[in-house]
């Protein structure tokens, strides 16, 4: 398993994990932490002072890592622990402002399993409840109205009291060709200005299949930069969705991670493949002209 995070124009973090545990009676997962430093990378391998257990997932944004119910950073010379409300999936935003986000559990009774979205506040983590009431793309019904759910992939802040939430919107229709009931899904960015929510929906491929977001960054200008689920690049500007081309040689780019760093300058991680479904994919890492 790979992570990437961005320090700094010039500094960027590959985190890889290795030994798996597969059981919390197995040794702990092993972690290398490679920079790259303008010039060379340099690896090491770290203690990130966590019992990994089967089925938790590591994660890293800036200079945070996350795996299971603790988020850790790096100071420049140790790692810091933060616990967090709950188990946890993705750390996103900078090294300053990071937020991190859980996999929806609507069912559980914990209120702490419900809490998809925090954000640091220097004191610990603040949970920012998500918007309900969400309206159907037009043309659609939905069989169980108030059963609709959002799972959160990416954070974007683009201003002082202003952020952005990408996912996927989940709804339930009924088939009327198999006569079956089936879970419907649209990509979605969701904005929040001092408070107050507004949504986009994502795009479609060319097919007009839906595409979930897994990631998103801020462009800079006010805008976003949002990887998918297929491997694409898109670029949402003046409410506009775009799709975009990392450059490549000869193959295809396929982006699945995306890192801004401090100053501003933007990371994609991937791989070139022949086609989009190759299996053999070459690694690459990408930064993205603002």
């Amino acid at each position: 398993m790979v992570r990437l995070g961005a320090a700094s124009a010039d500094r960027a973090w590959l985190i890889v994990e290795s030994a798996s545990p597969m059981s919390p009676e197995d040794p702990p997962a092993t972690y290398v932490v490679s920079t790259w430093d303008g010039q060379a990378w340099r690896s090491e391998r770290v203690d990130l002072g966590v019992q990994s257990a089967s089925g938790e997932r590591l994660a890293a944004q800036g200079a945070w890592v996350l795996l299971g119910d603790r988020a850790m950073r790096w100071s420049g010379t140790a790692w810091q622990t933060a616990p967090l409300h709950s188990y946890s999936d993705k750390v996103a935003g900078t090294t300053e402002e990071p937020w991190v986000i859980a996999a929806p559990y609507p069912d559980d009774e914990d209120e702490a399993a419900r809490i998809q979205l925090s954000r640091w506040t220097d004191r610990g983590w603040q949970a920012v409840p998500l918007p309900g009431g969400m309206a159907l793309p037009p043309g659609t019904e939905a069989i169980h109205p108030d059963e609709p759910s959002t799972d959160v992939a990416g954070v974007a802040r683009t201003g002082p009291e202003e952020f952005w939430v990408a996912g996927t919107f989940s709804w339930g229709e009924h088939e009327s060709v198999d006569e079956e009931d089936i879970t419907v899904s649209r990509s979605l960015v969701m904005r929040n200005v001092a408070g107050q929510w507004s949504c986009w929906w994502g795009p479609t491929d060319d097919s007009d299949q839906p595409d979930s977001f897994v990631d998103a960054v801020p462009d800079g200008r006010g805008g976003l930069w949002a990887a998918s689920e297929l491997g694409m690049l898109w670029h949402l500007s003046d409410g506009r969705w775009t799709r975009e081309q990392a450059p490549v040689d000869k193959g295809v780019p396929v982006i699945k991670d995306l890192a801004g760093s401090p100053g501003g300058e933007i990371y994609a991680l991937g791989g070139i493949d022949s086609e989009r479904w190759a299996e053999n994919t070459r690694p690459a890492l990408w930064r993205l002209e603002p």
